[in-house]
């Protein structure tokens, strides 16, 4: 007969005083022993068990975020592959669930654990992606001198700007006004820090519900093969 380890969740033969995975003692007391425990006011204060090993949890999501980082990099040198860093943020959930649940299948998962998994995730995506994509902006601009591609990027930006404003009926002195100002290095690098804001803050929703939704069907699984 076996048992299943409450700090690392493998399975061990139920009569071992401890866990032969990772050395946990294995303690059990009747409904009994804790009432007379607690009536003698000798009971131990309780210590409330995470149903979340975070470092195993980390360590995937990290691992996610660090290949998305990789090819969210890859795509600004190389446009095809910006299709591969879009479906791997898109499944980047079920991924960190699947790694993290590799080594023991049998932790504990619901909707609520999915979520949080999520979660880190798509901030763990959204700093590795933004930071990536920084430097290697830097890298082109100073090191492989090609700041003139960057700028043409924002050049184009700037003429749909400018269609817009014709179509708003701006005259021309304050169309120049406004452009001068989004031309700025200040403005240049607000534009990006709110975009990529903007962007983590949706990923790390989508993420969110879509690692609740894995935990889910997860949970549902395994009622189903029990």
């Amino acid at each position: 007969m076996e048992a299943t380890c409450h700090r690392c969740h493998q399975f061990f033969p139920a009569d071992s005083a401890f866990c032969p995975h990772c050395g946990a003692a294995q303690l059990y007391v009747t409904a009994e022993q804790m009432e007379d425990e607690a009536a003698a006011g000798s009971l131990p204060p309780l210590q409330r068990v995470s149903r979340i090993d975070w470092h195993r949890a980390l360590i995937s999501s990290l691992v996610v975020a660090a290949a998305a980082a990789v090819l969210s990099a890859l795509a600004v040198l190389v446009p095809v592959l910006s299709i591969a860093r879009f479906l791997w943020i898109l499944t980047a959930s079920t991924t960190t669930l699947w790694f993290y649940l590799k080594p023991a299948p049998n932790r504990p998962m619901d909707g609520g654990i999915g979520a949080r998994l999520g979660t880190v995730t798509g901030l763990a995506i959204s700093f590795l992606t933004t930071f990536s994509t920084a430097l290697l902006m830097v890298i082109q601009r100073y090191v492989l001198h090609r700041g003139a591609e960057i700028d043409a990027v924002f050049t184009a930006g700037m003429t749909t700007v400018t269609d817009l404003y014709q179509k708003m009926g701006l005259d021309a002195k304050q169309q120049q006004i406004y452009l001068a100002l989004m031309n700025t290095p200040e403005m240049r690098a607000g534009q990006m820090l709110s975009g990529f804001a903007m962007r983590a803050v949706l990923i790390t929703a989508f993420l969110a519900l879509v690692g609740a939704i894995s935990g889910m069907v997860r949970k549902s699984s395994r009622r189903i093969a029990s």
